[in-house]
């Protein structure tokens, strides 16, 4: 139940967004291209044309925008994580808990040697 409802909200929030998006006079294009060495090219290119006013107080500004337009590219490196990021929580938390166990084992096989040591230490030689 709460899932559906997250779901239409998210959906009624993009279809407003696309909604006054589609009000304003701005076009946005946007391109992704994947090359063979492990980077993503990303371009964006958008064209806005609108105009504003505003004012504060004695100070009176005018702010217009017409045909402006930008054009943006970035890289992306893909595939160049570290190991520690690249493996799981829970197989992390295996190796650990697989670390602990090893390691109480060899404490109980130390202890039982030492014990075994100790008793022969112990016994009483009865002479003649």
């Amino acid at each position: 139940m709460k899932l559906s409802l997250v779901l239409f909200v998210l959906s009624m929030v993009l279809y407003v967004a696309h909604v006054r998006a589609a009000d304003s006079s701005t076009s946005t294009e946007s391109s992704t291209s994947t090359t063979d060495s492990t980077t993503t090219e990303s371009t964006t290119e958008s064209t806005t044309s609108s105009s504003s006013s505003s004012s504060s107080g004695s100070n009176k500004k005018i702010v217009r925008l017409s045909n402006l337009k930008y054009s943006i590219t970035r890289k992306i490196r893909v595939g160049s994580t570290t190991s520690s990021s690249t493996r799981s929580k829970s197989s992390r938390a295996k190796s650990r808990k697989a670390r602990l166990n090893a390691a109480k084992r060899s404490k109980k096989a130390a202890n039982r040697k030492l014990n075994k040591k100790s008793k022969n230490r112990n016994v009483r030689v009865v002479r003649g």
